[in-house]
């Protein structure tokens, strides 16, 4: 499980917006949860919430920067 999440923590790219003097806050927030192993299974379950609300946030970021209209 840690090669998959390692892999899809390199799969996510900065959008391109600077925010406070750092680079795509959304991206590397998302990075961070990706790579936070779980302990217990509850633990888990909230990781994976955790992940899917980071990735929603990372999706609308980084498509804005596309789809500006």
């Amino acid at each position: 499980m840690s090669k998959m999440r390692w892999l899809h923590m390199i799969s996510v790219k900065n959008c391109g917006k600077i925010v406070d003097g750092r680079p795509c806050p959304c991206a590397d927030q998302l990075r961070k949860t990706v790579l936070k192993l779980p302990i217990n299974s509850e633990e888990q379950k909230t990781n994976e919430n955790d992940i899917l609300k980071h990735q929603t946030r990372y999706n609308k970021c980084f498509m804005e920067e596309k789809y500006w209209y």
